[in-house]
């Protein structure tokens, strides 16, 4: 008996290593940076950058990123311009404004083994306080951001993630995202 609670020891604190601790903790929304990235304040003192996880929008503003989309949207075979991403992700930025205004309460839910991007944002779920909506999730089901998994995400985030972006193709809001013929 005792070596079997040791196995399950071992093995619950594997599960729990792999998936990590994830964090959760109300703040209110300082700013909106852009489509997927916003400030966010904590007991009015601590201002964070976040990251919103799991997510990508198309930049609102020209930059070397938007660039590169192009470029890897046009070897994948889609007809885009630069023009369109700036205007889906200036679209993005306008909806997640309206969404969440500053003073807005939102709940923030992160994977505290790994918390924050290269860039030192915080890389988190944010959901709004008063509806419990899962902004990320949202985001991608009314199609202004796609899926974006870095890392090792949890079977529940990929399944919700998963249904937002088929709920987006079959509704067709990426119709506008065009093929070249014959690819």
């Amino acid at each position: 008996m005792r070596k079997e609670k040791g196995v399950f020891f071992v093995l619950l604190l594997m599960a729990s290593l792999a998936w990590g601790e994830w964090v959760s903790q109300q703040g209110k929304v300082v700013k909106v940076v852009d489509g997927d990235t916003i400030h966010v304040a904590f007991n009015r003192k601590k201002k964070v950058t976040v990251r919103l996880l799991y997510i990508d929008t198309f930049e609102s503003s020209r930059n070397s990123k938007m660039k590169s989309d192009v470029k890897k949207l046009r070897s994948q075979g889609f007809v885009v311009s630069e023009k369109q991403l700036l205007e889906k992700g200036i679209e993005a930025k306008r909806y997640l404004l309206k969404r969440l205004s500053p003073g807005t309460a939102v709940r923030l839910e992160w994977d505290d083994t790994e918390p924050h991007d290269r860039y030192g944002r915080l890389l988190a779920l944010v959901f709004v306080s008063s509806s419990n909506v899962c902004i990320n999730e949202e985001l991608i089901r009314l199609g202004y951001a796609r899926p974006y998994i870095l890392r090792k995400i949890p079977e529940a985030h990929k399944d919700f993630l998963d249904r937002a972006y088929e709920k987006a193709l079959h509704d067709g809001k990426w119709s506008w995202l065009e093929k070249t013929e014959g690819r």
